[in-house]
């Protein structure tokens, strides 16, 4: 039999429930040319049988054969979570070795699957082990560096559970002003709900003109914050703002002259928003400016929402704890709870943004669930509202991207806010990272 026709067999034997099976089938293939797959299959049904001894003794044997072993590790825990084997991960994480790679990735994906089964303050708190474990697993497992763990690191490092944001937001502020010299050069005359991104230059050179385009009908008001704006975005706003047929346009811009990265250009919105709230006095819809608005957003626009809920978004059903918030399409109410809100979400946020892009990256949607979560918690009033119930839609049936990601990549790769002492010749970054 050929290792294909094992591996096969050894598949089969798993579909019909066979584990022993299926795993004695397994180890022979470790040494042959099947052995990545193999070894995935062995751990699975090594995990769902209670036997995760096996599991350190497999990746072993595929890391002799130059197998990068903490790859194949990741897999076998994605497969094990794709499968909603709660209790298969959670049996890894209790009990493989203490160092070993499949030690804090199991508990990462125990983790995500605790997540998907709803209970989310108990991930959280999983998490914050994860987070507090993971930099004495630098040594094995490439976090900061190989793209795929670097999502990890991120998505693990930077939620919290309940009781550390409370700790967190009762700290002294850390860190510096996330925008200074606020100018608000015309208000937009506004019915109801008002539209509102929030960019860098960068991004409005390369985006504002779509965006407005999609938004210029009848009845609807556009407020657009520019953070560290260029020649070149402002003149494309002046040009704009000339050839507008029915949009009402809003401006107001900031510098950022301490972080000046992608990440608090994010989460500026956060920072910006009370301000523009009192001002208007309208519920505000909140886009990423690199997405086009489809027809059903237009169920948003109504003033009713302000009586309805203080905050809304998006939640996407995922795993990762900071992408169950989608923070590129938010409504937010001019009330004091969502002032609140707010202002613990600046709290959250501000400790964080001294850090380089590629250990904070989504940090304004971890601070969505979690701060989400410790109001939920301490019995918080708030009202929120999961925008995909009240428009009966999927994040991705209101908006459309129009840049795929190596595109925005490249634009943020100019604001990557890595402080040059941190990059060696190499340039590779050793940020001072604590947990």
């Amino acid at each position: 039999m050929t290792p294909a026709d094992a591996l096969a067999a050894a598949a089969s034997r798993y579909r019909q429930r066979d584990l022993a099976a299926c795993l004695e089938l397994c180890i022979p293939l470790l040494t042959t040319d099947a052995a990545a797959t193999a070894a995935e299959l062995a751990i699975l049904c090594a995990a769902e049988l209670g036997r995760v001894e096996f599991a350190p003794t497999i990746l072993a044997v595929i890391e002799r054969r130059g197998l990068p072993m903490p790859v194949i590790a990741r897999r076998a825990c994605h497969n094990i979570l794709k499968l909603r084997k709660t209790s298969a991960l959670l049996t890894l994480a209790e009990q493989a070795p203490a160092g070993h790679a499949l030690h804090i990735l199991a508990l990462y994906y125990a983790a995500c699957a605790v997540m998907v089964d709803g209970a989310r303050e108990r991930a959280l708190t999983m998490f914050e082990r994860f987070r507090y474990m993971v930099r004495d697993y630098f040594p094995v497992v490439p976090f900061t560096m190989d793209d795929g763990f670097n999502v990890l690191f991120r998505q693990g490092t930077l939620v919290l559970p309940a009781a550390s944001v409370a700790s967190r937001l009762s700290e002294p502020a850390a860190g510096g002003p996330v925008f200074t010299d606020f100018i608000l050069e015309r208000r937009a005359p506004s019915v109801g709900a008002v539209y509102f991104a929030c960019a860098d230059g960068r991004y409005v050179e390369r985006f504002a003109a779509g965006f407005t385009a999609a938004l210029d009908r009848p009845g609807i008001s556009l407020h657009l914050h520019v953070v560290n704006p260029t020649a070149a975005s402002d003149m494309l706003l002046a040009r704009l703002s000339l050839g507008l047929r029915h949009l009402s346009l809003g401006l107001s811009r900031s510098q950022d002259r301490r972080y000046a990265s992608a990440t608090a250009y994010a989460c500026a919105r956060f920072y910006v928003l009370p301000v523009l709230l009192e001002l208007y006095d309208q519920p505000f819809v909140a886009l990423d400016i690199d997405v086009v608005p489809l027809p059903p957003m237009a169920g948003l626009e109504s003033g009713e929402l302000a009586r309805e809920f203080d905050f809304g978004c998006f939640e996407t059903g995922r795993d990762e704890p900071a992408s169950v918030c989608q923070a590129s399409v938010m409504v937010w109410s001019p009330t004091d709870a969502c002032r609140r809100f707010l202002t613990a979400l600046q709290g959250f946020c501000t400790p964080k943004l001294d850090m380089p892009v590629r250990l904070n990256w989504q940090l304004d949607q971890a601070a969505l669930i979690s701060v989400l979560n410790w109001q939920d918690e301490t019995h918080q009033a708030f009202r929120f509202c999961r925008l995909n119930d009240r428009l009966g839609r999927r994040f991705d049936e209101v908006v459309a991207p129009v840049a795929d990601e190596i595109e925005k990549l490249g634009i943020k790769a100019d604001a990557k806010g890595i402080d040059p002492r941190y990059v060696d010749a190499d340039g590779i970054v050793h940020y001072p990272w604590a947990p």
